[in-house]
């Protein structure tokens, strides 16, 4: 017959066996859970990753999408975009964990530093040019301005007229919400007009008028013979 002690000591291996047995050890994945700060970004922007504690026990492997400039390496949580629109997945491999985790975002068709030009981008002094400005960019407005225009140019007309003095110069794009970008520009000395030279052209001749001949006048009436005497 069993004794109390013996009752209490199997009891205990068989909580033993339950807290420590293969199906307790064999503990399931974790699957990895995480976001991207902001989830709506521009071309070239940076962004942060947000990862939900304890869902990724060894730290990050990687994190890859195809709307990244590039990985984000292992243990970073930071990024940047590409340049193509779009909605993208963003895939998280952690360490400690064979599952992964996966995220939405979007990439709009707007540039993070707006982009523009000059055109033409080689001027002569007074000349006009227009500011381009790349699509989707600077929606809420702005100027453009350098000390190579006459006048700061707005975003909603934006052409102008280039300075006096030549030299290369850069033009600042500062749009509503603090976003600026930059595009560079030469003004170069007025060409002075050729006048054509006509090599081996004839002269032409030198005509002179004819001189007028004094006419010759004779005299009226018998040739007098003189001498005649009286009877």
């Amino acid at each position: 017959m069993k004794t109390i002690n013996t009752i209490v000591a199997l009891a205990a291996l068989a909580a033993a066996a339950c807290a420590f047995g293969p199906s307790a050890q064999a503990q399931e994945d974790v699957t990895p859970k995480f976001q991207l700060a902001p989830d709506v970004l521009m071309k070239g922007q940076w962004f942060e990753v947000q990862i939900e504690e304890g869902t990724c026990p060894g730290g990050s492997a990687s994190i890859t999408s195809a709307g990244f400039a590039a990985p984000v390496g292992a243990g970073s949580i930071h990024g940047t975009t590409g340049t193509t629109p779009g909605t993208y997945t963003a895939t998280l491999t952690c360490n400690g964990t064979s599952k992964t985790g996966t995220t939405e975002y979007q990439v709009i068709d707007r540039n993070v530093r707006p982009q523009f030009k000059i055109e033409p981008s080689t001027l002569e002094p007074g000349q006009k040019f227009e500011a381009r400005i790349e699509k989707g960019d600077c929606p809420d407005g702005g100027t453009i301005d350098s000390p190579g225009f006459r006048t700061e140019v707005p975003v909603s007309s934006p052409y102008g007229v280039a300075g006096d003095k030549p030299g290369k110069y850069t033009a600042i794009l500062t749009c509503v919400g603090g976003t600026r970008g930059a595009a560079e520009f030469e003004i170069v000395p007025l060409t002075p007009p050729v006048t054509p030279v006509v090599v081996g052209a004839a002269k032409a001749p030198v005509v002179t008028a004819p001189v007028a001949k004094a006419p010759v006048v004779k005299p009226k009436g018998a040739p007098q013979t003189g001498g005649g005497g009286t009877a």
